[in-house]
């Protein structure tokens, strides 16, 4: 939550001050394409870290040096020695650099915590619903907080919350038997060495991750049900200034209206007692709600955005739940490090295609923004066909058969 609180501010306030300093679509999603390109170059070798270190030392080192990075960017923004904008973009990328590592690493971890397998569903929940408080409250402030404050404020709050984090995990207890497994121990296949032994290695999850049919579908619906939200970081701040007619406060609004749909998507998983044989029917409905959720906000319309975007956010958050939960179910230890990497290299993968394409976008077609929300309807309602439509996902949620089999 810590970490979090501080990197939604830093949302919300480096696009308002891009889009301040420099009024240019195109570098807003170039710097959303900085963000995630190093999850998606460094993918491999960060999950095969995850599998190979200890996750708690990854965790705590990624916030401690993501607090360093901030904190300097503070100060060369505040002290005006150097360009600005060179300066965030240069910051974005080492952010993104040890995100790559962070992020599977903390998917990894959960059920090293949580050793009961039926709690993890409750336990992802729980820790969705905490991170989606710290967004939506980073969200709904950081307008105004950059127009009390400014950007370098900001960005020196941010380092301070990123080393107040790696402090209090710290204190992250493992059980016992998830430190001394043999799997972890061994990589699975034994632990190879040097540089041959880690491009073996990140082949063998490549192949396993891959060559698994269930899997392989996670991993490309994480994929193309990316693609669909970055369009929308990019051009709702012009949509509501151009279209809308709107202060562009509203963009913070409306993002945390997306994250409290996450919360109570998130509180929902937690509480409402769920069989596995009803997951796959409810990983499917997800789709179909967020389909119809961005259906609604193509209206352009205050009334009817603020509750589809909620409805919205509550779709992301229960698809997001579910694949992760069940990936943690289904997937052996010494290898969960790097499947999470592969999913989180889908997400980098997509937003950084997104992001680039969506910039250009809204900087070429100034005139037909309203064209933006019905195209992103249009992908969600594919995805949510085909998800209809597998017939050999359930077993992967029912029995756990990451390869179709049932």
């Amino acid at each position: 939550m810590t970490s979090t609180l501080g990197n939604s501010l830093f949302l919300v306030v480096v696009v308002l001050y891009l889009v301040d300093l420099t009024d240019n679509a195109a570098l807003v999603g170039a710097y959303h394409f900085l963000t995630t390109l190093p999850g998606f170059l460094l993918a491999p070798i960060a999950g095969l870290v995850a599998d190979r270190v200890s996750r708690k030392a990854i965790i705590v080192g990624s916030d401690l040096a993501r607090g360093a990075a901030m904190l300097t960017t503070g100060i060369l923004v505040f002290s005006l020695v150097v360009e600005p904008v060179v300066v965030v973009l240069v910051a974005t990328v080492i952010i993104g650099t040890l995100n790559a590592l962070f992020f599977p690493a903390v998917q990894a971890i959960v059920p090293d915590i949580v050793r009961a397998p039926a709690r993890l569903r409750s336990a992802n929940s729980a820790r969705g619903s905490l991170v989606q408080v710290a967004n939506l409250t980073g969200s709904a402030v950081g307008g105004t907080v950059y127009a009390l404050l400014g950007a370098p404020v900001v960005f020196l709050i941010n380092g301070c919350a990123y080393l107040l984090s790696g402090f209090q995990e710290m204190f992250i207890r493992i059980a016992p038997d998830a430190l001394s497994s043999p799997d972890r121990t061994q990589g699975g296949n034994g632990t190879r060495r040097g540089i041959r032994g880690v491009l073996d290695e990140s082949r063998e999850g490549m192949r396993y991750a891959f060559g698994r049919r269930n899997l392989r579908t996670i991993i490309a619906l994480t994929f193309f049900s990316n693609l669909l939200y970055p369009p929308v970081v990019v051009a709702l701040p012009f949509i509501l200034r151009d279209t809308m007619h709107l202060p562009e406060i509203y963009f913070g609004y409306l993002l945390a209206t997306t994250l409290a749909g996450g919360i109570a998507g998130y509180v929902f998983m937690a509480a409402v007692p769920l069989s596995r044989a009803h997951e796959p029917g409810l990983y499917k409905l997800s789709y179909a709600l967020l389909a119809a959720a961005l259906a609604g906000a193509s209206t352009l319309t205050p009334a009817v955005m603020f509750p589809t975007l909620f409805l919205a956010g509550s779709a992301i958050a229960i698809a997001h739940v579910s694949a992760v939960t069940v990936l943690q179910r289904a997937v052996p230890v010494s290898y969960r490090g790097r499947v999470f990497a592969f999913l989180e290299m889908a997400v980098h993968l997509a937003a950084p295609l997104s992001y680039g394409l969506g910039g250009l976008f809204v900087e070429t077609m100034r005139d037909s923004l309203f064209l933006v929300f019905p195209a992103i309807t249009a992908g969600a309602t594919l995805i949510a066909v085909v998800v209809a439509c597998d017939r050999k996902l359930p077993a992967l949620f029912i029995s756990g058969a990451a390869d179709g089999s049932t």
